[in-house]
């Protein structure tokens, strides 16, 4: 795991090891990143942790293991709610934790099939979550709160653009969609704002690969 500013030309190395860092996430108030690790042969089977250590780096310890754990965030400060997602065979179930002492209560779940297939993101006030099966144009907004479930409708074909291409994209609460990044080249995801809402990082694929034709083995 590795931390690095906007300008700055190369990365800090922050975790290393044999851990399998896959997930990072900042607390409520920046001051601790929260990362999963995944589980290592001898562990349980399915079972991840969820790791703190200070931003600046520190001694890294354990919030909580348990099995299934997908996506987790923390809402912006003042409010200090952190929600973790476990993919059930049935339904994704949400839980809020305790970022410090890892203790966790269950929100709320959408039953269905493959509940793996949800893609979700809290709201910087922690009063939202928004929820959609992966490449569905329909958006489930869970409210943390025991508020009402609302949804809405992607119109057109949301990232996808008239050639085919994945895009990112701004979506506005009555479903229209303003494009914002399209690359024909390269699969573009996991968009990200700053905590400012000024910028926006996101994943886009890279690397190559190389195929090899083998005789006579």
């Amino acid at each position: 795991m590795f931390k690095q500013a906007v300008d700055q030309p190369a990365p800090d190395l922050l975790v290393g090891g044999k851990d399998s860092v896959i997930l990072t996430r900042l607390n409520s108030d920046g001051s601790e990143i929260l990362y999963r690790v995944s589980p290592e042969s001898h562990d349980n089977p399915g079972f991840s942790k969820i790791m703190r250590m200070p931003l600046y780096g520190g001694a890294s310890k354990l919030v909580l293991q348990d099995e299934a754990i997908g996506n987790f965030q923390c809402a912006h400060a003042p409010s200090s709610l952190c929600v973790l997602s476990q993919s059930l065979p049935s339904a994704l179930r949400f839980v809020i934790f305790d970022p410090v002492s890892g203790a966790k209560t269950e929100l709320t779940r959408t039953e269905g099939p493959a509940g793996y297939k949800y893609n979700w993101s809290l709201s910087p006030d922690g009063s939202t979550i928004a929820a959609a099966v992966w490449r569905s144009n329909q958006i489930e907004f869970l409210s943390t709160t025991k508020g009402p479930t609302k949804s809405l409708v992607v119109k057109g074909q949301g990232g996808i653009s008239a050639t085919g291409a994945e895009m990112l994209v701004n979506i506005d609460l009555r479903g229209e969609i303003r494009p914002m990044l399209e690359d024909v080249d390269k699969d573009v995801g996991w968009a990200i704002p700053s905590p400012h809402g000024h910028r926006v990082a996101l994943w886009e694929a890279s690397g190559s690969a190389n195929a090899w034709s083998l005789q006579g083995f």
